[in-house]
C-alpha cells in the first residue's frame, strides 16, 4: 500500500511539473531568443520543408524526422504530415544547383492542379518556394549558433510542444489556406475582417485576423512589386530553435500531438 501511495505521489508531482513547464513556456522560449510570435513564425516557416531543405541544417536527415509539414497533395485525406517528406524527383540527380532542383520539383507537377498551392500558377509557386528558401537561409544562420550554444532540455520541451505553442494551429490554418484559398482569402476574408471590426468577440476573429492579405496574380511588374514585399527573409531565430530541437534532441515530438488523430476521418 505504501508503495502505491509513493507511486501516485510521484505521478502527481510529475504532472504538476509538466503543467508548470507548459505555463512557463512563453517565458522559457523568450529566454533563448524566441519571440512572442513563436508558433506563428515557426508554423509558417516549416509548412513546406522537405528532406532536401533539412539536409542544409543536418546532412544525415531522412524522412524519419520530427518536423511536421502541410501535405502538398491536396487530395490526400491527411492534410498535415508528421514529418518533412522527400520531394526530390527521379531526375534531381541531374542538377547541381538548388535552384535547378527547385524548378524540377515544381515543374514536374505543373500539370497537377491538386498539388502544391491551389490557384498558384508555376511562376507563383516558384516565387513562393524561393520566399521560403529565404526564410530557411535566415534560420540556418541562427541554427549554427545553437549548435555552438545548444538550448536546454526545458527550452526544447517547450519548442516541441506544438499543440500548445501555436505551431500546430498555424499549420492547420496554412493547410486550410492552401487547400481552400477561395474560402479563406479574398472577399470572404474581407467580409470576416469587417465583421470582426464591428464585433471583435465574434467566433473566428483571431483566426481571420492572423491571415495575411491575399496577393494579386503575378502577371506584371506592378504585381511583382506587391509580391516582393512578402518575399524577403524573416527573423529566423524561432525557426532555428525549433529545428535544432527537432533534429538534435531525443525528445519524441509525437507525444506532443498524441491526441491529434492524423489519419482519422471526421464528419460534419
Amino acid at each position: 500500500m505504501r508503495n502505491i501511495i509513493v507511486i501516485l505521489f510521484a505521478l502527481i508531482s510529475i504532472s504538476k511539473i509538466a503543467s508548470s513547464l507548459e505555463n512557463d513556456c512563453p517565458a522559457i522560449l523568450q529566454s533563448s531568443g524566441g519571440t512572442t510570435e513563436f508558433g506563428i513564425r515557426v508554423g509558417h516557416a516549416i509548412h513546406s520543408l522537405s528532406v532536401r531543405n533539412l539536409k542544409q541544417f543536418k546532412p544525415d536527415v531522412t524522412e524519419k524526422n520530427q518536423v511536421p509539414t502541410v501535405n502538398l497533395n491536396l487530395t490526400s485525406d491527411i492534410p498535415i504530415l508528421s514529418y518533412a517528406p522527400d520531394r526530390t524527383t527521379p531526375d534531381s540527380h541531374m542538377f547541381l544547383l538548388d535552384g535547378s532542383i527547385i524548378l524540377d520539383e515544381i515543374l514536374s507537377h505543373m500539370d497537377d492542379k491538386s498539388y502544391n498551392l491551389k490557384n498558384y500558377n508555376p511562376l507563383e509557386q516558384i516565387v513562393h518556394t524561393f520566399h521560403m528558401e529565404e526564410i530557411w537561409a535566415a534560420a540556418l544562420i541562427d541554427y549554427r549558433n545553437f549548435e555552438i550554444n545548444p538550448p536546454s532540455d526545458d527550452v526544447c520541451q517547450c519548442a516541441l510542444d506544438i499543440e500548445n505553442n501555436g505551431i500546430l494551429m498555424k499549420l492547420r490554418q496554412t493547410a486550410l489556406i492552401i487547400r481552400e484559398p477561395n474560402l479563406m482569402l479574398g472577399y470572404g476574408q474581407y467580409r470576416a475582417k469587417q465583421q470582426c471590426l464591428k464585433n471583435p468577440s465574434s467566433p473566428g476573429c483571431p483566426f481571420f485576423k492572423s491571415i495575411g492579405n491575399s496577393l494579386p496574380p503575378l502577371d506584371s511588374a506592378k504585381a511583382w512589386k506587391r509580391w516582393k514585399m512578402d518575399s524577403g527573409a524573416m527573423n529566423g531565430k524561432d525557426t532555428a530553435l525549433f529545428l535544432y530541437c527537432a533534429l538534435n534532441t531525443n525528445i519524441n515530438i509525437e507525444k506532443y500531438y498524441q491526441n491529434f488523430e492524423w489519419n482519422k476521418k471526421y464528419h460534419y
